[in-house]
């Protein structure tokens, strides 16, 4: 009864013992710090089956034997059979290590260069903050230099008009009361000079600006005064063509008209042939000297717009 008490804890704790150890987990799932540890326990195991299955031996081979059923046998090979599958599983594990290993050496060669590249735009990020922090704070830095030197221009603006004023407080107790209304008239007078000095500069500037305002007025009137000048002028020039033009074609008019009567006396009467020469010499005459009339008109009016031009001032503002 003792025997059979003990097997069945030894049965027990073989069970959970291997329940522990090989749970229901997937293959990918198992790195290799558990296999290891997987590994050792696995042996552990097997050496307390074997001290088991020793002891269970000499309980056979002993005064007990009898109690030693056959069941026992059958739960012991059971027992071994699962030893069996689960060391061929513990093979199959290693294969997988290694491929792991091997997928890991891979990941070793390929991680360096990507950590590298990562690092490398860390730094060029960091980088670039630094150097807008160092703009910026080199800004800030000129403008508390600017607002520094600006405060000393003003503070020795103050000192030296408090020194104009009143002496010191250290000197002022020595200075008898004339001395001190001598400074101070002194004071007032070069602030009285000071200001004459900047009044008759403002003076200046303002006689300057008077001047300078009526040397371009002049201009500027004459210039208004060439512009209605040749306004008039265009006016007249273009009335004068206008009417000349009209005139030369009134003649022209009348020469066609005369034309037209010289060649219809012709055709309708029986003159003779000197006569009829003469009377178209002439009309070819008053035709050249009509032409002769245009021309000259033409070059009138071309002489006019030249010296309307030459009358123009050759003004420029400066």
């Amino acid at each position: 009864m003792a025997v059979s008490h003990s097997t069945a804890c030894i049965d027990g704790w073989i069970t959970l013992q291997f329940k522990e150890l090989f749970a229901d987990k997937k293959p990918e799932d198992i790195a290799l710090k558990d296999f290891h540890s997987k590994e050792a326990a696995l042996t552990k195991t097997e050496l307390d089956l074997q001290h088991w299955t020793s002891e269970r031996r000499r309980e056979t081979e002993g005064p007990n034997k009898g109690s030693f059923k056959d069941s026992d046998l059958a739960e012991t090979q059971e027992k071994g059979e699962l030893l069996q599958a689960e060391r061929d599983k513990s093979q199959s594990l290693d294969g997988r290590v290694d491929d792991l290993e091997s997928c890991s050496s891979k990941l070793d060669v390929q991680l360096p260069e990507a950590l590298v590249q990562r690092e490398l735009q860390l730094l060029n990020a960091s980088l670039d903050e630094v150097r807008s922090a160092s703009e910026q704070h080199q800004q800030h830095f000129r403008e508390l230099e600017e607002q520094i030197e600006s405060d000393d221009c003003a503070e020795q603006l103050e000192d030296s008009r408090m020194l104009r004023i009143a002496p010191k407080s250290s000197s002022f107790s020595s200075l008898s009361s004339n001395r001190h209304a001598a400074i101070f008239l002194s004071s007032l007078a070069n602030a009285h000079n000071e200001k004459d000095e900047i009044q008759s500069q403002l003076q200046l500037r303002t006689d300057g600006e008077i001047e300078w305002k009526a040397r371009h007025a002049s201009p500027e009137e004459q210039h208004s005064s060439l512009q209605e000048h040749l306004h008039s002028a265009n006016q007249d020039r273009d009335a004068s063509l206008h009417s000349q033009v009209n005139f030369d074609q009134g003649a022209i008019k009348q020469l066609q008209q005369k034309l037209g009567g010289v060649a219809s006396e012709l055709l309708s009467s029986d003159r003779v042939p000197q006569n009829v020469h003469s009377d178209l010499g002439a009309a070819n005459q008053l035709a050249e000297e009509a032409e002769m009339t245009q021309k000259d008109l033409q070059t009138e009016g071309m002489g006019l717009m030249q010296s309307l031009d030459e009358m123009r001032p050759a003004y420029h503002w400066g």
